[in-house]
C-alpha cells in the first residue's frame, strides 16, 4: 500500500528545503542563499507524511503571487495577467519516489498558476529526469541555457573609438 501523504499551500522551510535537496543528492547552498530564494516564491507546496516534509516544489518568476503582476498580492485581476512563472525545486525524498507525491506536487503548482491566469508556465529539470514530466504535455519552447558561475566569464572585445 502506498504511503498516505497530504500536499499543503506553503513553501518550505531553510532546513526542510537544505535536507530535501541533500536527500537527492543536490547542492545545499547556505541558510543565507537558501532564505534569499525562497523570499522569492510566488508559490510553494509541501508534501508531508506523518508530519514529516518528503517534498516539495515551488514556483518562481514575475509577479506577485496573484497573477495580475502590479506587486499587491491582493487577486483582484487589475493588472493583464500574463506572467511568465517557472516550476522549480521539485523533489520527493529517497524512499517516497513511485508514489504519486511528485505527481500531485506538479498538479497542484499547474492548478494555481491556471488559477492565477499565468499564460507562460516553464519548468526547470535536470536532464536525468525530463522524461518524467512528459505526461503533462510540456513541450520544448526555445532553449534554456544556463551559465556556470563558477567558470571564468571571457573577457568582452574591445571595440576600438571611431571619431566623427
Amino acid at each position: 500500500m502506498p504511503p498516505k501523504f497530504a500536499i499543503i499551500d506553503r513553501t518550505t522551510t531553510v532546513e526542510e528545503y537544505r535536507s530535501l535537496r541533500e536527500s537527492v543528492g543536490w547542492a545545499s547552498p547556505s541558510r543565507s542563499k537558501c532564505q534569499a530564494a525562497l523570499a522569492q516564491s510566488l508559490f510553494g507546496v509541501v508534501a508531508l507524511r506523518d508530519g514529516i516534509t518528503v517534498g516539495m516544489g515551488r514556483v518562481v518568476g514575475v509577479g506577485d503571487g496573484d497573477g495580475d503582476g502590479d506587486g499587491d498580492g491582493d487577486g483582484d485581476g487589475d493588472g493583464d495577467g500574463a506572467v511568465y512563472a517557472t516550476i522549480v525545486d521539485v523533489v520527493v525524498a529517497e524512499g517516497f519516489h513511485g508514489h504519486g507525491i511528485g505527481q500531485a506536487i506538479i498538479n497542484r503548482l499547474i492548478e494555481w498558476a491556471s488559477t492565477c491566469g499565468i499564460s507562460h508556465v516553464g519548468l526547470f529539470a535536470d536532464d536525468s529526469v525530463a522524461d518524467y514530466y512528459a505526461k503533462w504535455s510540456l513541450q520544448s519552447s526555445g532553449q534554456y541555457l544556463r551559465l556556470s558561475m563558477s567558470d571564468p566569464i571571457p573577457p568582452t572585445p574591445q571595440r576600438k573609438h571611431v571619431s566623427r
